[in-house]
């Protein structure tokens, strides 16, 4: 399910996080919240091609730190309505690193 952790305080962010057995977003502050995820769950973050934030690896990084899996996807430039296409083989074989 889609939750935009932006709209909520941060305790319900926490519990959220500690519930998710797999995190997929894009790269950005939201992703923060794998800190609060159980060891063996997986992040996938997505990087649109020419994003204005360089790569970095402060989520694998964090990701490792607590034991939950991570694989860093690129998409495709966002268009003018802001969107950007995944793909949807790559995140099929991402999603295969869950245990």
């Amino acid at each position: 399910r889609q939750i935009d952790f932006s709209k909520l305080a941060v305790r319900d962010q926490i519990s959220e996080s500690y519930r998710t057995q797999v995190l997929v977003g894009l790269t950005g502050a939201g992703l923060t919240n794998c800190v609060f995820m159980q060891k063996d769950s997986l992040v996938i973050e997505i990087t649109p091609v020419g994003y204005s934030l360089p790569p970095t690896d402060l989520f694998e990084e964090i990701c490792q730190a607590r034991g939950i899996l991570y694989k860093r996807l690129f998409s495709t430039p966002v268009d003018e309505n802001g969107l950007s296409e995944v793909n949807i083989e790559e995140l099929k074989e991402a999603l295969k690193m869950m245990p």
